[in-house]
């Protein structure tokens, strides 16, 4: 039996990984929160200061260290590479869809618990985070992990300890990883189930006393740290200013206030696990009716996959701060859904009305994404090279031959072959899509001018940048010296006797700060130039000897 499961799962990865494999270490850091991370992963290193995160020198607690550490030590080991970046990024992917797999495994039959894993995989919103060091794709390992401990508590047939302890165990390292919104929607999700799914036994069976001694001792070790190394600030930096203000709206994104409610998230809802958006609400049809009529058991497997996703989305839209990547734990569950189609139709089981439609329009647009992926370049630069076309035309064959089978009524000829067209678009998603975007995103021309035109041994600075700019810099060897945060602080520091260079960004063309500064006669323009979807310019003091570039 544990032989078939590890087969079963390693051909899921096996169909997943290539869409992460062939792309997550082939460009540079990218904005805007991969720049950060690396920068507060190695101050973490330079600083010696494990306990708290800090960018660029200053205290930067928005968030517990997990996930800093996960990506400080590969960097320890292997030194500052982007590429080291992601090793830790990789490993939270596989083994999301590791765990994906085991919970979906539980409901379904290995065909559709490997297509709920590929599902996962593939959906737009977990490709976005997946290719990047953002601490979401760690918090939703974590919380994926506690769901799938829940899971197993729900089950009266299960050993509870030990299912309990792993519980609140990976609560507690959710909250090392993005602090209490880990707890919180996990909790939410299980509360929402115990009340509205009426699991009055459930909080029996969860070993209470003993699930929060484990969750505490894992959570007391680094707030007793923490305490150590910064008292009564760092506290009220990390719990007032990053979680309270935070829940309220006052501060991150969107700080817009309290109670946006359910409608700010339904737009994503819908864009997150694109493609497959076509097909899991057909899903969620064959779910609601096998829980409607297969008795208790079916009821209670069923309800968790509901209540996991309702209860999340309830508590994320009652928050004040509010994004699209907040959704990402709640995609497993949408990929069991999606797995449970597949299976179905796998199986030549009925499929709910107008599944057939969508199965058309889902084959067809993956397809159509998929040949798209060569030509990228050449609609960029507005020429295509022979290869290109071909590769193009060869995922357009294979997808062609996907829908020729679903044609014929071979809806396993079909979901085979769309396996391996997401094998190949693994592949040119590598060759084709990271690289552009990578041309995109990359703030590696910034550093590349800096290292042309600043001497090492002058003192340089930054004007008012942003922390995704300063992490890049630091992470890059570009620490900024000094901080400028006003117009008036700037055009006195070009007086200065020491050699200084300056770094300046906007979003536009035209800058009034660097205008007024060369105005001023205090500073002069060294270089401007474009990086990332950003604008920079370095300046030059008066005491600078600065050489233009080509001279």
């Amino acid at each position: 039996m544990l032989m078939k499961f590890s087969r079963s799962l390693f051909i899921a990865l096996l169909i997943s990984l290539p869409l992460y494999l062939f792309s997550t270490f082939n460009h540079d850091l990218w904005r805007p929160a991969e720049t950060r991370e690396a920068g507060i992963a190695r101050d973490m290193i330079e600083s010696g200061n494990w306990a708290a995160t800090h960018l660029n020198g200053r205290l930067f607690l928005e968030k517990p260290p997990l996930y800093t550490w996960t990506l400080a030590l590969p960097l320890k080991l292997f030194g500052y590479r982007d590429w080291a970046v992601r090793i830790s990024v990789l490993l939270f992917t596989a083994g999301t869809l590791a765990l994906t797999f085991a919970f979906a495994r539980r409901r379904l039959g290995n065909v559709g618990a490997q297509a709920a894993t590929a599902s996962l995989a593939s959906m737009w919103l977990f490709i976005e985070v997946n290719h990047g060091a953002m601490v979401d794709n760690g918090l939703m390992f974590f919380t994926t992990l506690s769901m799938l401990a829940f899971d197993r508590l729900d089950d009266e047939a299960s050993p509870s300890l030990p299912w309990a302890l792993l519980f609140f165990a990976a609560l507690g390292l959710a909250f090392l990883c993005k602090g209490g919104v880990g707890p919180v929607l996990v909790g939410s999700a299980c509360c929402c189930l115990i009340l509205f799914g009426r699991r009055r036994g459930l909080p029996a069976r969860m070993h209470i006393p003993a699930g929060l001694a484990v969750f505490g001792l894992v959570v007391c070790a680094w707030l007793v740290q923490l305490w150590l190394r910064g008292g009564e600030e760092y506290f009220r930096v990390f719990f007032v200013e990053n979680h309270i203000k935070r829940f309220l709206g006052t501060v991150g994104p969107r700080g817009d206030g309290i109670f946006d409610y359910i409608p700010y998230y339904l737009p994503y809802i819908f864009q997150a696990p694109a493609p497959w958006t076509l097909l899991i609400p057909f899903g969620a049809k064959l779910a609601w009716d096998m829980r409607r009529a297969g008795g208790e058991a079916a009821r209670h497997s069923w309800d968790i996959v509901f209540w996991w996703g309702l209860g999340m989305l309830l508590m994320l839209s009652v928050a004040g701060s509010q994004d699209n990547q907040y959704l990402l734990p709640l995609l497993p569950p949408l990929a069991v859904l999606a797995g449970l189609f597949v299976e179905q139709t796998w199986l030549g089981l009925p499929a709910p009305r107008f599944a057939r439609p969508a199965l058309w329009l889902f084959g067809a647009a993956s397809c159509a994404a998929v040949s798209a992926l060569p030509l990228m370049p050449g609609f960029m630069r507005g020429a295509w090279r022979l290869l290109d076309v071909a590769l193009s035309a060869a995922a357009a064959l294979a997808g062609t031959c996907a829908l020729a089978a679903l044609a014929r009524g071979s809806a396993r000829g079909f979901w085979t072959r769309m396996a391996w067209l997401a094998v190949l678009a693994g592949v040119l998603m590598g060759l084709y899509a990271e690289p552009e975007l990578n041309r995109e995103k990359s703030g590696r021309p910034l550093i590349a001018e800096l290292d042309r035109l600043v001497p090492r041994d002058a003192v340089f600075c930054g004007y008012d940048l942003n922390e995704n700019t300063e992490g890049m810099l630091q992470f890059y060897g570009w620490r900024p010296h000094i901080m400028v945060k006003s117009r008036r602080a700037a055009i006195e520091l070009g007086t200065d006797r020491r050699p200084i260079y300056m770094a300046l960004m906007s979003k536009s063309e035209t800058d009034e700060t660097a205008e007024a500064l060369v105005s001023s006669g205090n500073w002069r323009m060294v270089e401007r130039f474009e990086a990332g979807g950003r604008f920079y310019r370095i300046l030059a003091s008066r005491a600078a000897d600065v050489k233009r570039p080509g001279s």
